[in-house]
């Protein structure tokens, strides 16, 4: 049958306007990949940090400068100031010097060291400064001669600028915290963070409110789940009975700053969360207060005594982990396991009214530890 010439203008018409419609779609496309490669893409450094790593980086290759992750931070030059990865490690530079602690005219001493730096270390930590100072003087001596020479105390003092890496030197034997691979001049590396904790339970993401978590590929089996928790239990009671600088707490967004690996074993992303007893000393207990609401730092939060902020934490990190627990290990296969934990939740929310909390808080972790870790061996 033949068209009518109405039909095949019809036709025509609509050709074309299709034709618009893909080139448009393939533009839009383009456009969209072309911004996230400029939202991913680091940024350049300034001519003063390029012509700062330079230097550094020509003092590596000349060798008056030694440092463990040199090679992945003066071969990624070309990335940029801010962190990137090099050789399966996360490199970070630190280009702004706040610290003035070891800037002398002649190499300086262990003891010396020492000496110079536990004024620094008594407004981070309560205890065992002369022990810590130790730990940082391993790492800023980086040739290992026994002294820190001028070279590398000027570099050490941008380095603690960076406050992540008084964290990475205090809890370098936790499996809690990332490894830290060594510095070179005013970088350092450390294994890369994984996902975050929302990521992997889906609390964060494009499709976290959309896609139900049963429905989704990415979910963690249940004994999976068991195990993670159980883990984050074990960084929550390592952290109290810290025996390196007093006591710990973690104070930051469990769904943010803490990481997943590949294996499910969580990792601190973000270091500063952690904060000790003499930095809630110096940031909260000089605080006048009317109520414990008065009292916070981040998801921390003390208690108000005669109108004065404490030290003592009334609203540990274990009432915001408790319910994201319940809410994550339900199984209608385990009800019983189910009912048990529904008990130990609510005595775990109702911590900061307690009068006796170290108590109760201790009672509580050791009964947690003994239902999860019961599910786990005799999971099927």
């Amino acid at each position: 049958m033949k068209k009518s010439r109405k039909t095949g203008q019809f036709d025509r018409s609509c050709s074309r306007k299709y034709g618009h419609l893909k080139r448009l779609k393939v533009v839009l496309i383009a456009i969209a990949f072309i911004l996230l490669l400029l939202l991913l893409w680091p940024g350049d450094c300034s001519s003063q940090q390029k012509e700062m790593l330079d230097h550094m980086c020509e003092q590596w290759a000349n060798g008056f400068l030694v440092g463990s992750v040199c090679s992945a931070v003066c071969d990624g030059l070309y990335y940029s100031c801010n962190p990137f990865y090099s050789d399966d490690m996360e490199v970070r530079l630190t280009m702004n010097k706040t610290h003035n602690l070891l800037s002398t005219l002649q190499p300086t001493t262990m003891k010396e060291y020492v000496s110079a730096m536990k004024p620094f270390l008594s407004t981070q930590v309560s205890t065992d400064h002369e022990t810590i100072a130790y730990r940082l003087f391993d790492i800023a001596d980086n040739d290992g001669d026994g002294q820190i020479s001028v070279d590398e105390g000027v570099y050490f003092s941008y380095l603690l600028n960076d406050k992540s890496l008084f964290h990475y030197a205090l809890f370098t034997d936790s499996e809690f915290f990332p490894i830290f691979h060594g510095t070179c001049g005013f970088g350092y590396g450390i294994q890369p963070a994984g996902q975050t904790l929302g990521s992997v339970l889906l609390e964060r993401g494009m499709f976290s409110k959309i896609v139900p978590t049963r429905l989704s590929l990415t979910y963690p089996r249940w004994d999976q789940r068991l195990l993670l928790f159980f883990s984050l239990i074990e960084f929550y009671y390592e952290l109290k009975e810290f025996d390196l600088g007093g006591q710990f707490h973690f104070c930051g967004s469990l769904l943010d700053d803490i990481g997943v690996d590949d294996d499910l074993n969580p990792q601190v992303i973000h270091p500063v969360a952690v904060v000790s007893k003499e930095t809630l000393r110096r940031s909260v207990a000089t605080r006048s207060c009317h109520s414990n609401d008065d009292c916070s730092l981040d998801s921390c939060q003390t208690k108000c005594v005669d109108g004065q902020c404490s030290t003592d934490i009334v609203r540990p990190m274990l009432v915001d982990l408790c319910p994201l627990m319940f809410k994550h290990l339900y199984n209608n296969q385990k009800m019983d396991f189910y009912v048990e934990l529904k008990w130990l939740v609510l005595d775990c929310m109702r911590l900061p009214e307690r009068d006796n909390r170290d108590l109760a808080e201790n009672l509580l972790l050791i009964e947690l530890k003994r239902l999860l870790w019961t599910n786990i061996q005799h999971y099927d």
